[in-house]
């Protein structure tokens, strides 16, 4: 059998040996050729001697991306476009037309794949991701803690403040003078008056715990609250001041709501540091306008 020899390994942009001369027959083909995953065409030339009428002809292969032989041909080229990354090695050999095939020229090349289908780029992907992953993590554990204690100082300043506000309400002189007073019908034999003042006063305490858990109540119900605060304290004072409490028509005191403490202390020290002093009548107006 005619002995074939490669001519020409040849790409788009350049030679890897130039192409078959009568001074220059046959080339050893590199080792280890190794081509980038953009440059995956490639030109492949051969040629054999025979000195049969017949002519030559070739059968040949692509390992690795062709699982058979292309046979009979006689073109002295052929050409590979679009390799995806890998190994391939090219087998040619050459026949009479009826005769055996000879051993075959063979030429090996590996083209790369590109950065982002490698083993060290998935791995490094992994790894950035897992680390991202692990800060994103991190920085959400550390926003709940924050918030988490955010909320415990919100609490606690609430509870606080709840504490001061029933504080404010059950204003310790007033809870004291009140028992004195009840204290002060029975030692003189008033029950009647004892058991009215009392039940007024478990009634305004029992109405300031309710709503002691209340930032906002409505302008009727402070109003209420109020009447029975100032109704008791007449009372102790023996009817020495009148009062009276207005909510202007205009307003809608069912769906108007006031802040819980903001009448009671004004009301509070208007008694204690403006009627009390004072001589001649006494008379405390509330007027709750919009």
């Amino acid at each position: 059998p005619p002995r074939v020899f490669l001519t020409a390994i040849a790409q788009a942009d350049s030679f890897f040996t130039g192409k078959f001369t009568p001074q220059q027959f046959c080339f050893t083909p590199p080792d280890q050729v190794v081509l980038p995953h953009y440059k995956n065409s490639l030109t492949i030339g051969f040629s054999a001697i025979s000195y049969a009428e017949e002519g030559v002809q070739y059968r040949y292969r692509l390992a690795g991306a062709e699982s058979g032989w292309n046979n009979n041909m006689t073109d002295e080229e052929v050409v590979y476009t679009g390799l995806a990354p890998g190994t391939y090695t090219f087998e040619v050999s050459a026949a009479t037309p009826g005769g055996p095939y000879g051993a075959p020229a063979i030429f090996s090349f590996t083209i790369t794949p590109p950065f982002y289908k490698t083993w060290w780029f998935y791995w490094g992907s992994g790894l950035l991701l897992f680390l991202l992953l692990l800060a994103l993590y991190g920085q959400k554990v550390q926003k709940l803690k924050a918030e988490n204690a955010q909320k415990m100082q919100q609490s606690k300043r609430m509870a606080q403040l709840h504490m001061q506000s029933l504080q404010a309400q059950l204003n310790p002189h007033f809870i004291f003078n009140a028992l004195n007073s009840i204290q002060d019908y029975i030692l003189s034999h008033n029950a009647t008056e004892a058991s009215r003042y009392l039940s007024r006063f478990a009634k305004l305490i029992r109405l300031m715990l309710d709503n002691s858990s209340r930032n906002i109540l409505p302008v009727s119900e402070v109003a209420d609250m109020m009447n029975r605060y100032l109704e008791l304290e007449s009372l102790r004072m023996d009817e020495d001041f009148e009062y009276s409490i207005a909510i202007e028509e205009n307003l809608d005191a069912y769906h108007t709501g006031v802040p819980l403490m903001m009448v009671q202390p004004y009301v509070e020290n208007a008694i204690w540091h403006g009627l009390m002093p004072k001589n001649g009548k006494k008379l405390l107006t509330i007027r709750i306008a919009p």
